[in-house]
């Protein structure tokens, strides 16, 4: 029972070896912001943010059409 597992994991790996890319590339562009304001006073008040605007990212295989 242990050499049938043995021999199916074996080939599993094998088999999963064949996809494998040569090379792959990630672009993009990240915006992050981070704010925090505090007004100092005797309560302790403040406000801390973070926001974004527009990112994008993406991935190419570097022309072998795989991820197309």
């Amino acid at each position: 029972m242990k050499y049938k597992i043995l021999a199916g994991l074996i080939a599993s790996c094998v088999a999963t070896g064949a996809y494998a890319q040569t090379s792959v590339t990630l672009y993009g562009v990240i915006d992050i912001s981070m704010n925090y304001t505090t007004n100092q006073d005797a309560a302790g008040n403040h406000v801390f943010s973070l926001g974004d605007s527009n990112s994008s990212a993406g991935a190419g295989d570097g022309g072998e059409g795989a991820l197309s």
